[in-house]
């Protein structure tokens, strides 16, 4: 929704109701006090995860109508560049997505309706397998 109030009189001038994706990610360099719009202004943002060894790199998923990019900013979320796109059959939208280092690699992992995705750099992905333990007895 989008409402527009009169500053003087503080009544309603006009109000809008829309389900387009006008999302985006703001970003602060003043430590909150004020925000200001990235480059993904009017994206749908299923999620944003940093990557805790790299204190301005962060990564986000963008979901399209019918797949999800990954996107990555080194500059604490000012600028965002498209790393990679999921394969179709990850669907387009994501619930979770994670920043695991292991072994001096950035893993990113994004969880979806078909299961969890990872890659090292967006651009291949393969889906984790669960290792489901066969009941005895």
């Amino acid at each position: 929704a989008i409402v527009i109030i009169d500053p003087e009189t503080g009544q309603i001038e006009a109000q809008y109701y829309t389900v387009a994706p006008l999302g985006g990610i703001l970003y602060s360099v003043d430590s909150g006090q004020t925000w200001q719009a990235s480059n993904l202004t009017n994206q749908m943002v299923n999620a944003v995860a940093r990557d805790l060894h790299k204190s301005d790199v962060a990564y986000a998923i963008i979901a399209q109508p019918e797949t999800l990019l990954l996107y990555q900013t080194e500059n604490g979320g000012q600028n965002w560049i498209q790393r990679g796109k999921l394969p179709l059959e990850a669907g387009n939208w994501a619930y979770d997505l994670v920043v695991a280092n292991l072994d001096g690699g950035t893993y990113v992992l994004v969880s979806t309706a078909s299961g969890v995705w990872f890659s090292t750099g967006g651009s291949d992905w393969e889906q984790v397998s669960v290792y489901r333990p066969t009941q005895r007895g």
